[in-house]
């Protein structure tokens, strides 16, 4: 699975820097979230993935996948509701123009494909090819 630890560190890596652009946009168009929305780009969008990560390299490779993919279905959910669907100043379609709102519609676009696509391939990963998880007795957990 160490193919896998590498395409995922990286698939967080070049995500987290879109992450963090985006952000930037936020707050130079001063486009601030509830703190619902905070607590869950801190969390599940940041720090999960991260975490994910770690767990690739080590014996919970499937937990770190797990984590990742499920991370990436909530930020690809999240990202896709409140970018494109919502209308709210969140929204790519009332963002102004200019170099931080184009910035703010680019990385909106780049991570929800990479998050649909990181959600989709984990899923499929996950459904057929990653092992099941089995106890060698019913009462013993490993």
């Amino acid at each position: 699975m160490k193919k896998g630890a590498v395409y995922g560190t990286v698939l967080v890596f070049i995500h987290f820097v879109f992450v963090l652009l985006h952000n930037q946009a936020h707050r130079e168009l001063q486009i601030w979230g509830d703190t619902f929305q905070l607590l869950f780009v801190v969390g599940v969008i940041m720090i999960v993935p991260l975490l994910a990560v770690v767990l690739l390299w080590t014996q919970r490779q499937r937990l770190g996948l797990v984590l990742l993919t499920a991370s990436m279905v909530g930020a690809c959910v999240f990202g896709l509701y409140y970018h494109f669907v919502l209308p709210s100043l969140d929204h790519v379609a009332h963002v102004p123009a200019g170099f931080w709102g184009d910035l703010f519609r680019l990385t909106a676009v780049v991570l929800a494909i990479m998050e649909g696509l990181g959600a989709a391939v984990g899923l499929s990963w996950l459904y057929t090819r990653a092992p099941v998880l089995q106890t060698t007795h019913p009462a013993r957990i490993h």
